[in-house]
């Protein structure tokens, strides 16, 4: 079971092109492996079914969520894979796992979390705390939630995921091609 509270978000998902904006109004979403993922305000007792989409729709754009601290992600290395996945849309950035939050009910189509080791960044491996809730929730919405290899994330070897590189969260139908992405995007960098 994996709970993530984001008092800060909206209750509801923003609407096709609109930004997604903190506005204190609150969510509490919850997933239980094998029942699903569910949301809902922090106002309110009724609970939401959450349901990922394969892929974006064509008419929202695909977006990543990344990390606000630079020191968090390779920025950098992350703005190439979003040309080689041609998007044309501004991250989103925000810290916190209120990123698994808003690709868990459809906002956003990538969570992205490159290691800033591969843009001359410290070795950083990830902890399990942040991530956990999270995967769980992305999974039981429909989502895939891997590192940046495509290797199922390992939360049974301590308290970090030393065993994994990097975070990549989303649609079924987009997991495979942003992971793709990702290695051809650190590939370039390791020819540099």
């Amino acid at each position: 079971m994996g709970v993530i509270g984001c008092p800060n978000l909206g209750p509801e998902p923003a609407k096709i092109g609109e930004e997604i904006i903190p506005n204190g109004k609150g969510v509490l979403m919850v997933a239980v492996k094998g029942e699903g993922s569910y949301s809902r305000p922090l106002t309110s007792s009724t609970y939401t079914k959450l349901s990922l989409p394969s892929s974006p729709p064509s008419s929202n754009p695909l977006t990543f969520l990344e990390s606000v601290e630079s020191g968090h992600s390779a920025h950098s290395i992350q703005a190439r894979i979003g040309e080689l996945l041609e998007v044309k849309r501004p991250s989103l950035r925000m810290d916190s796992q209120a990123k698994y939050a808003c690709l868990g009910r459809g906002e956003g189509g990538v969570y992205l979390r490159i290691p800033t080791k591969y843009a001359g960044g410290k070795e950083y491996n990830e902890k399990i705390w942040d991530h956990a809730s999270g995967s769980l929730l992305i999974h039981e919405s429909g989502g895939i939630c891997t590192d940046m290899h495509g290797n199922p994330l390992n939360f049974g070897v301590g308290r970090t995921l030393k065993d994994n590189e990097g975070i990549v969260a989303a649609g079924k139908d987009i997991h495979s091609k942003a992971v793709e992405a990702v290695k051809k995007a650190v590939e370039e960098v390791g020819k540099k």
